[in-house]
């Protein structure tokens, strides 16, 4: 190659590399962090409102939306990139109240991140205000809360006592001073209101069993639902809050702490002294009780075979249904048991090879939504089934990826969180039946969504 070759080549390359770079510099990284990063997405229970938290570039606020155009509107005015977290979203059952944290969860220590420096400390409060505008107000420092179906109440958890504030601090609370709203013997915790806001079912925990309790704000009494020496956990109401349905595993058994001899087997030793099953081997079962009276009777036992329903951690009830989430195999997925039919079999809701991400339910509790990926390992679809068992339908379908369904309230739409290789996480409404999501919020202009390359599968074989 001789000199000019060499040189004609040397100039080509500068200019390409020239081009490249100049393209390259179209954008920033900044104009990729641009657009607002929503998440807690929520609906009212009576109410086609919803109500979500955006993250832009820092700045953390609560924005709502309502049709028929769902005009995102934000609430908040916190507009420093200040480092706060803002979490813990909740909507009272008429859209007209929300709630959320805002704070950093405490470390190991007890202490809560302070990013700004405030000589006053930092600290993880529940702030409450109006969908229809104006400034939030502060509720109760504490860690975790309940928001009461009707707006005016969050219960918590201080010190293994439930404690409630008033949302509205125009209301004066009964238990001012520091009283505990329910005074009660154990480690009281995860507090469950009642659909009328009447009753609040709670477990109590005595360290070697556990209780579901059930207390009447009306004539303040509390109820415990079919007492034993077992585990009870999961509270779950149902619609018309006469019932409770609740988990119940064995209680500790009589030698678990006690030191075992050298040179024996577990299997040495007699059944129930150092671990514990319920007739048939099986460890968890669901039941019902009567919320007034505390009668309780067994729905359903988990295969004593399968260990994958052993591990259970919360039922819901959902219409005429009590439904939750297991793995007995390689999938996670949603199964029901009928109320009304005890003897009716288990029902698989969602089969198939795929993960069920995120669950929502319609007002009426009849079908379940859920975002899954199995029709397409690498996305997530919006899908739908009935909760008392059917074929699944997909709602959406493309190349977009639908996450966090929240159901309209009305039953003909569903909010969820979109994104796709060119659009940014965003908040978007489908019909229930079946279409494309709309989005509703939107990207800034600086976002460069047509720089963005439309990722393609690349299958190796080994």
């Amino acid at each position: 190659m001789n000199r000019a070759s060499i040189a004609l080549l040397f100039s080509f390359l500068v200019s390409a590399s020239g081009g490249l770079a100049q393209e390259q510099e179209n954008f920033s990284i900044e104009d990729i962090l641009s657009p607002g990063f929503p998440s807690n997405l929520v609906s009212a229970r009576h109410s086609d409102r919803i109500a979500w938290i955006e993250n832009e570039r820092g700045m953390r606020n609560v924005y709502t939306a309502v049709p028929p155009d769902y005009d995102p509107v934000r609430l908040t005015g916190y507009l420093e990139d200040d480092g706060i977290d803002l979490t813990s979203l909740q909507i009272s059952d008429d859209g007209e109240i929300v709630t959320f944290i805002r704070g950093h969860a405490p470390n190991r220590e007890g202490w809560v991140a302070n990013p700004t420096s405030n000589p006053r400390g930092g600290e993880r409060v529940v702030w409450g205000m109006g969908t229809g505008g104006g400034n939030p107000w502060r509720v109760v420092a504490m860690q975790d809360y309940e928001l009461s179906p009707d707006g005016r109440w969050v219960l918590y958890v201080e010190s293994g006592q439930i404690y409630r504030a008033p949302v509205n601090s125009g209301l004066r609370a009964a238990e001012e001073g520091g009283a505990p709203f329910i005074t009660n013997y154990g480690q009281n915790r995860d507090p469950v209101w009642s659909p009328d806001g009447s009753h609040v079912a709670f477990i109590s925990d005595r360290g070697d069993h556990s209780y579901i309790g059930v207390y009447d704000q009306r004539s303040p009494s509390i109820t415990y639902l079919s007492p034993g020496v077992d585990r009870d956990s999961s509270p779950a109401w149902s619609p018309d809050g006469s019932r409770v349905a609740f988990i119940r595993r064995p209680g500790l058994p009589f030698g678990s702490g006690a030191e075992r001899p050298e040179g024996l087997n577990e299997s040495d030793f007699p059944d129930g002294l150092i671990s514990s099953t319920f007739v048939g081997g099986h460890t968890l079962e669901i039941w019902i009780a009567d919320a007034s009276t505390g009668e309780g009777q067994l729905l359903w036992s988990a295969p004593a075979e399968e260990d994958g329903f052993n591990q259970i951690g919360r039922i819901q009830w959902q219409g005429d249904h009590v439904v939750f989430e297991a793995e007995p195999g390689n999938w996670r997925h949603w199964y029901s048991i009928s109320v009304d039919t005890p003897t009716a079999p288990l029902v698989e809701l969602t089969p198939g090879e795929g993960f069920v991400m995120q669950t929502s339910f319609s007002s009426d509790g009849r079908t379940l939504f859920y975002s899954s990926n199995h029709s397409d390992i690498d996305r997530r679809d919006l899908w739908r089934v009935p909760v008392a068992g059917g074929q699944s339908e997909m709602i959406t379908d493309g190349d977009g990826i639908e996450t966090y369904p929240a159901t309209l309230s009305s039953g003909d739409k569903v909010a969820i969180l979109y994104a796709d290789a060119r659009q940014a996480q965003s908040v978007a409404i489908v019909p229930a039946n079946s279409g494309q999501a709309r989005v509703i919020t939107s990207l800034p202009d600086r976002f460069p969504r047509g720089a963005h390359v439309i990722p393609e599968n690349v299958t190796l074989t080994a």
